[in-house]
């Protein structure tokens, strides 16, 4: 099935990966291939790169036994993959490529999986968007300046 992930397994938290016929684009730098697959770190400062996986900026995940908030806010193509209220993954141009000419990837299921492990999920909201909130729009923009300052 294609589709965006945001990674919960311990210690990779907002990772994102293409899954299936996926690809999108994001600021990346450290771009290197991993059997056949493109990744690199997320940097808003650095060009944007085709990937099928973008590794967050920085561990953003609360201790273990700690409760985590993990927000993907997602709009047409893009998507914006926030732990503990800090931006640490965004992606944009999401297709699908299971045909011959690639297709946008603005709609689909919502999947919630453990990894092998076990999870626990609580609290989880759904709400439909027109505009991508604009404190996290301020943390990208910060992001790509240069700064670590998130608030």
């Amino acid at each position: 099935m294609s589709s965006l992930q945001s990674q919960i397994q311990e210690t990779h938290f907002g990772d994102f990966i293409a899954m299936g016929n996926v690809t999108a684009e994001a600021h990346v730098d450290s771009v290197h291939t991993v059997k056949g697959e493109i990744r690199g770190n997320y940097n808003p400062a650095a060009e944007v790169v085709q990937i099928g996986r973008a590794l967050k900026t920085e561990n953003r995940e609360k201790p273990v036994g700690k409760w985590n908030t993990l927000e993907v806010v997602c709009l047409g193509t893009s998507s914006i993959h926030i732990i503990n209220g800090k931006v640490v993954s965004a992606i944009e141009n999401a297709k699908s490529t299971l045909t011959e000419s690639p297709q946008p990837l603005s709609s689909g299921r919502i999947l919630l999986q453990s990894e092998g492990a076990e999870a626990y999920y609580k609290d989880i909201r759904i709400k439909s968007i027109t505009e991508i909130p604009k404190k996290y729009e301020k943390q990208i923009a910060r992001l790509r300046a240069g700064s670590r300052i998130y608030d």
